[in-house]
């Protein structure tokens, strides 16, 4: 009997012990969750923000920036075999613009 209560003694502290250690928890929970609430509202979270929204603007610009350069060319007949390199050549030298094979990045049909 007295091993039993012995042990009823210690499951009662591992329990309050348990106990306040979830309660420890909640309080840190509570105290983050309030520090994400108040974050917005102060001056370093608009910072944060404002840097995204011009780093998706200077990304939006450079994908502007990089069309600038691309050229449709449209109406010409395909043909079995046909290089599409020698045909922007070809093309540029029919319209008086001299561009050699060098100056082209890529052309495909």
């Amino acid at each position: 009997m007295v091993s039993f209560r012995h042990e009823i003694t210690n499951i009662n502290s591992n329990v309050s012990e348990i106990s306040n250690r979830v309660s420890d928890v909640e309080k840190r929970i509570a105290c983050l969750e309030q520090q994400a609430t108040d974050l917005p509202s102060q001056p370093g979270g608009s910072k944060v923000e404002d840097s995204i929204a011009e780093l998706k603007c200077r990304l939006n610009e450079r994908d502007q920036e990089l069309l600038l350069n691309d050229l449709e060319i449209s109406g010409v007949i395909e043909q079995k075999g046909e290089n599409p390199l020698h045909l922007v050549t070809m093309l540029a030298a029919k319209i008086g613009t001299e561009l050699d094979e060098r100056d082209v990045v890529s052309a495909r049909r």
